[in-house]
This record gives C-alpha cells, structure tokens and sequence, in this order.
C-alpha cells in the first residue's frame, strides 16, 4: 500500500527513513541513483533523427513502465512502501506543502540543513567519473504552479515518440511534462540526472506511477503504443535497459498485477 506522504503515521514514516538511511549506508541507494544517470545518457535515437535527447528511460514511451518496474526493485530493496508527494493539490502552495517538514526544506542552492537527510553525501556525475559532494541541494523556483494532470486524453502516445509531441496528443508527454516541472521547480539535485540523490525524487516518482494507474484504470491497460517500428527498448515487446533485472514493457503495463495498491487514486 503506497499512501500519501501527508498521511503517513509517525511510526510508518519512521519505517520510511530507516529503510532509506540502511540502503544509504550500505551503497544501494547510491547504485540506484548511478542507474538513473546512466540510462540518461543512453540516448535511443531513430535513424536520422538529431533532435531529441530520448533516452531509455525518459522522453518517450518507456518513461512510464520503466520508473514503475524501478519503484518496484527500489521498493524491494527498501523493504517498506514508499509513500507519494500528492503534489497535484498543491497549485501555487507548493512551497508550503507539508512535505518538507518532513524531509527538510529549501537549501536555497546550497545543502539542506534540516530533516533527516540533511547528513547525506550525494554522488556526482563529473566527466565520465560519479565523485562524493556534501549534502543534498535544493533550489526552489521562485514561481511556478504544480497542477493536476488531466487523464481525459485515451491516446498513450504518438510518433514521433519523444519529448517533441504535443501534450494535447499524447498521455504519455502530458504526463512526463507534470513531472519535469515538479523536478524543476524543486531545483537543486532534483534539476539534474543524479535527482536520485534527493529522495523528494522517489517520492514525486510514487505520485506519478499514481497518476499513470489513474489514467489505466479510466482507459484501459492494452493500450500503450507503439506496439513495433518506434526506438529501441520503447516498443510494446522490447526489453527495458538499465534496470536490475530484464524484463519487457508488456510485463509491467498490467498494474492490476503488480502487487501495489494505493490509498487513493483521486
């Protein structure tokens, strides 16, 4: 059961944080944080194509089936279920969501200095080498507006399958946009390949697998496309790179049979 943040007994929070603090330690948080980078920089481009950033885990089909098997191995490892950051509700007030008195608050371009993160050294992405950095930085947006993401678009994507497709044509992109805002605003790690690095990232990762289920079960779970002909590791059948174990899309897109369940999906 992944529940809401805000909703979290003070024991099951605790449960959250230790199990954090334990793969901190013992390397496997950072592993999962060195993953993400990689399959950043693992481009998936079609013949020809120069203007797209598409990876194998984001600006195209598999952003969403590829971060739902990954909260599922992270979650393994963690050994408790993560919470989400429902931050649709939060509009212009995400500054004040009752999320950072829980995981500390703007850093303001520097490392965070309150909650139980704050002692955490973060690792680095620098010329092909991943380097220790003290603390984990934020950097809030002074702006912006976090907003609920409309499921009432059938279509799951289009060609040509990436970050260049409209949000008015493809779920997928709308989907995808939300959450790039949330990790733009949040700033900091959480504006670059090593978001992992803060665990505001697994958290507003548990609210889009959320909104993704939502969507699913309004429009059905048999129609991710493309099927065959789109980038590699992005069709219906390929398998997903960079992750612990390879399995295909198709095996994951039935999230009636993933074990998981939420506390809410409005």
């Amino acid at each position: 059961m992944r529940k809401n943040i805000d909703s979290l007994t003070s024991a099951e929070w605790d449960d959250v944080v230790a199990g954090l603090n334990d793969m901190k330690s013992s390397g496997a948080y950072d592993a999962f944080t060195r993953r993400h980078m990689d399959a950043m920089m693992q481009l998936t481009r079609l013949p020809g194509e120069t203007n797209t950033q598409r990876n194998v885990a984001h600006r195209g089909p598999a952003f969403l089936p590829w971060h739902r098997k990954s909260l599922l191995e992270f979650e393994a490892a963690l050994g408790v279920s993560l919470p989400y950051w429902n931050w649709e509700t939060n509009g212009t007030n995400w500054r004040n969501a009752g999320i950072w008195s829980q995981v500390g608050g703007n850093g303001q371009g520097s490392a965070i200095t309150a909650g139980p993160f704050a002692d955490w050294t973060s690792i680095i992405y620098d010329n092909g080498s991943y380097v220790p950095r003290d603390g984990i930085i934020r950097n809030w947006n002074s702006g912006g507006s976090i907003n609920r993401v409309s499921v009432f678009l059938r279509t799951y994507d289009v060609a040509p399958w990436s970050e260049n497709v409209s949000t008015s044509q493809s779920f997928r992109q709308r989907l995808e946009s939300a959450h790039n805002n949330v990790h733009n605003l949040v700033g900091g790690d959480m504006a670059s390949g090593t978001s992992p690095n803060d665990p505001v990232f697994w958290f507003n990762h548990c609210n889009v697998e959320r909104i993704f289920w939502r969507w699913q079960a309004r429009n059905g779970y048999s129609n991710f496309a493309p099927g065959s002909g789109g980038p590699t590791g992005h069709n219906r059948n390929d398998i997903m790179q960079r992750l612990n174990t390879a399995v295909t899309i198709n095996s994951v897109l039935d999230a009636r049979r993933l074990g998981v369940t939420y506390d809410t999906l409005g």
